[in-house]
């Protein structure tokens, strides 16, 4: 939607912003049909604008704390169920 595009250039425009985490990380998992390819990539690559690493093509970290505009963002894009965020401290992470 155009909102979506709009919260979502905001969102880049304010990286700078985001709160490093200093013991955390956040992981970003999601999965999303063939059929919703368009929300896929546009998703995929607003993580890459935000400075997320990408582990997999469908999980990503990032060592900042995700803006509440993201959040909003992906129920905009009706990924919600699609889209699963844990809280992770490196010293649990067994192998990267």
């Amino acid at each position: 939607t155009e909102k979506g595009i709009l919260r979502a250039a905001k969102l880049c425009m304010e990286k700078d912003k985001l709160r490093k985490l200093i013991n955390e990380r956040r992981l970003i998992i999601f999965d999303t049909p063939e059929k919703r390819r368009f929300y896929r990539d546009y998703f995929r690559q607003l993580m890459k604008d935000l400075g997320c690493q990408m582990i997999q093509l469908s999980v990503w970290q990032a060592d900042f704390e995700l803006p509440e505009d993201f959040l909003i963002l992906v129920g905009e894009l009706g990924l919600q169920s699609r889209v699963i965020v844990y809280k992770v401290k490196p010293e649990e992470i067994l192998y990267l």
